[in-house]
Parts: C-alpha cells; sequence; structure tokens
C-alpha cells in the first residue's frame, strides 16, 4: 500500500503541475499574447486587392499578391532600407545607403529585379499621423477603430499585452483596409497586418517586417499606391 507521505508527495507534485499549466495558458493561451489575425499565406483572402511590398529583417524586399498569398523576394541590397514605395505596377523605389555619406534612391524593376541607382535625393520624411487624418484610432487596449461621420466603430480588437498596440501605417489605396504593424513582446520581429475598415476581415501578411514605419508599401490596379513618398523620377526610357 501507498503511505499518506507518498499520497502527499504525488499530490503535490500534481498540484505543482497544474499550477504551471494555468500560469503557461494565461500567459500564452488563445489571444491573450497572441493578438494577430491568421497569416495570409495559410489563409489567403481573395478579396485582398492589388500586391503589398515591404522590407523584412533581413533588408530583402519582398512583395505579396495579396489575393493568391503568393510571396516572392525581389532584391536583398544588404544596407538599411530606410523607405519603401511603389512607382507604378511594375516598378519600386527604395532609399538605402550604398557606402556613401549620403542614402541613394534605386528603382528595382519586380518583373527582373534589376536596380537603377536614381542618386542621392533628400529624405522624403514622412511627417506619420497614427489616426491617418482623423479615419483610425487605437484605444490603449489596442482594439482599432474607424471613424465615419462624427462616430467610431471597432473594427479589430483582441487582448494585446500591455503597450503593444498595433501601428496604423496607411489606408490601402481604395480606401477600404488597413495597414498596421504589430510589434509583439519578448523581442519577436514586427508583424504587418490589413484589416479591413468594415471589420469584416483581418490578416497577418508577415511576422517578419522591419521596423521602420516606411518600409511597407500597397499597390492596387487603379488606384495607384499608398502610402505616397516623393522620389528622384525614373530616367526616361530609350
Amino acid at each position: 500500500m501507498v503511505d499518506r507521505t507518498t499520497r502527499l508527495w504525488v499530490a503535490g507534485i500534481l498540484a505543482g503541475l497544474a499550477l504551471v499549466g494555468a500560469v503557461a495558458f494565461l500567459l500564452l493561451g488563445p489571444g491573450r499574447f497572441n493578438p494577430s489575425p491568421p497569416s495570409l499565406s495559410g489563409n489567403p483572402l481573395e478579396a485582398l486587392p492589388g500586391r503589398i511590398a515591404y522590407v523584412d529583417d533581413d533588408e530583402c524586399i519582398l512583395i505579396v499578391d495579396a489575393a493568391t498569398a503568393a510571396e516572392r523576394e525581389l532584391y536583398c541590397p544588404l544596407d538599411h532600407v530606410q523607405a519603401l514605395t511603389f512607382v507604378d505596377a511594375g516598378t519600386l523605389a527604395f532609399l538605402a545607403w550604398r557606402g556613401s555619406p549620403n542614402p541613394h534612391w534605386m528603382a528595382l524593376d519586380i518583373a527582373t529585379g534589376n536596380t537603377t541607382d536614381l542618386g542621392t535625393y533628400p529624405d522624403p520624411g514622412w511627417n506619420y499621423d497614427p489616426t491617418l487624418g482623423g479615419r483610425v484610432f487605437v484605444a490603449e487596449d489596442g482594439e482599432v477603430f474607424v471613424e465615419e461621420d462624427g462616430m467610431r466603430r471597432s473594427i479589430y480588437d483582441a487582448s494585446f499585452p500591455e503597450y503593444r498596440q498595433p501601428q496604423p501605417i496607411a489606408l490601402s489605396p481604395d480606401g477600404k483596409w488597413l495597414m498596421a504593424f504589430y510589434s509583439p513582446p519578448r523581442g519577436d520581429s514586427q508583424q504587418l497586418w490589413v484589416i479591413a475598415l468594415d471589420g469584416s476581415a483581418a490578416r497577418t501578411v508577415t511576422r517578419h517586417a522591419n521596423w521602420d514605419h516606411r518600409t511597407a508599401t500597397w499597390w492596387i490596379d487603379g488606384h495607384g499606391t499608398s502610402p505616397t513618398l516623393d522620389h528622384p523620377p525614373l530616367p526616361a526610357a530609350r
């Protein structure tokens, strides 16, 4: 027979394991510290228009077909990329250090991956407005609201860690989606999200985005790009 001491010892071990499990569930359980939308790669969204280009945490430039979630690496400049924008449907422009005191703008052909040095140019700057002109608001607890006709309506809500609210970057070129960065706790790489302004859908485009607000850009045919950044003109076609 098992004596009383052994039974108490076993009970203590089981209670300790239960406590560890409960703490793990509270810290890592569904939604508490993982407020991210479903990944776009695992959950393609046919309604998502256009293409999204971004710089990852290795300073490489990638492009994603929004509807199919097909992703392709375009270029790794091995320099810190400070800004990225679509010039047209077939061309990106990015600002990076090229071993000189001043950053250079480079044109990147999306089809071929070839680059053209556009020379130095003043930093385009960006007066970052987290409300995007009074359209979007993020509460202290991370809930995302859109304002229309003087009324705020929730479009995304999850249990966010303290001080880890999503950061709006821009509205999509057609004005129907929000693009936002999210920085998880524990030093994980920054994430890039898209959220429908009607609250119907949200996706995580990548979990390995660059930290700079100007390193994600969206193109939709017939609507152009967002956000827009000033850049040198492309060379005239010969």
